[in-house]
């Protein structure tokens, strides 16, 4: 794929769409973004939503501190994804392995718990675990979904409402944001099914993710503060999860799981400080 051609195929959809806003996202920081969707035959598999983890031989299934087993939500395919841009760097070989607490333990994240992001470089002998089997009971929440190959396709993302990546003139943010919000562009070109997608701007519609990955770091100020727009700035999207019909999941209503990583740590393939959040209405 030509470096930029998922910018022009989005300005050009939106030249069809929405031509009053051509000018306006032209000047925008906009991003590339693998999106994952439902593999169909022939489709390039780059991971998989549900299903057995394929850990590292001699793991154990992780836990919450409440002693309740986590719940394996995707799987990213490291090799198969540089076959896309998503404009950041994620390791170039192995699986990302995402786990979240269960439905009924979510707000475990909102006490400082983070649920590990395993990477696994290529070959590291594995072997496909399931959650303990006494909780695979229909008496229990959902703590195993079904599997869903996925596959992907690279598109052009656009910042949100006060995203830090607006700028640095906090104005001149406000005024882009305003036009943002009313300009509903996430509906202008709106993709069929789920908003799964790994890098790029995430559809976050409480706050911008970067923002809270930075607050949860310990940086000081919020989004009137240039100095904490410029930290918030060093956080990339690494994967978001959106509700899915097919593989069963959902967090609340139109909830959205995201993870958010500092680049720094991306590039050194240091993935033991991730930040998770969990958006819903």
């Amino acid at each position: 794929m030509n470096m930029d051609s998922w910018r022009t195929g989005y300005i050009d959809e939106l030249r069809t769409r929405r031509p009053d806003l051509v000018d306006v996202v032209d000047a925008l920081p906009l991003r590339p973004a693998i999106r994952l969707t439902a593999a169909t035959p022939g489709d390039a598999v780059a991971g998989r939503l549900g299903g057995p983890a394929p850990m590292p031989a001699g793991a154990v299934w992780p836990h919450e501190p409440g002693g309740l087993p986590l719940t394996f939500v995707a799987l990213l395919d490291c090799a198969a994804l540089t076959a896309y841009d998503s404009g950041m760097p994620l390791p170039a070989d192995g699986t990302l392995l995402f786990f979240l607490p269960s439905l009924e333990n979510l707000d475990v994240l909102n006490r400082g718990y983070t649920p590990p992001v395993i990477h696994v470089p290529a070959g590291v002998p594995t072997v496909e675990l399931r959650v303990p089997e006494e909780y695979l009971d229909p008496a229990y929440d959902t703590y195993e979904y079904p599997p869903v190959a996925l596959t992907g396709l690279t598109i052009a993302t656009v910042p949100g409402s006060h995203s830090p990546f607006l700028g640095t003139d906090l104005d001149e943010i406000g005024r882009i944001s305003a036009v943002l919000r009313e300009s509903d562009l996430h509906g202008a070109i709106r993709r069929g099914g789920p908003d799964h997608q790994v890098g790029g701007h995430s559809v976050a519609f409480q706050r911008p993710l970067e923002g809270s990955a930075a607050k949860a770091a310990g940086v000081e100020g919020w989004f009137d503060d240039a100095d904490f727009l410029a930290a918030a700035r060093e956080y990339v999207l690494l994967l978001q999860l959106d509700e899915d019909v097919e593989a069963g999941m959902g967090w609340g209503d139109g909830g959205l799981a995201m993870w958010a990583i500092h680049r720094a740590d991306l590039e050194a393939g240091d993935f033991s400080r991730v930040h998770v959040e969990i958006e819903s209405h």
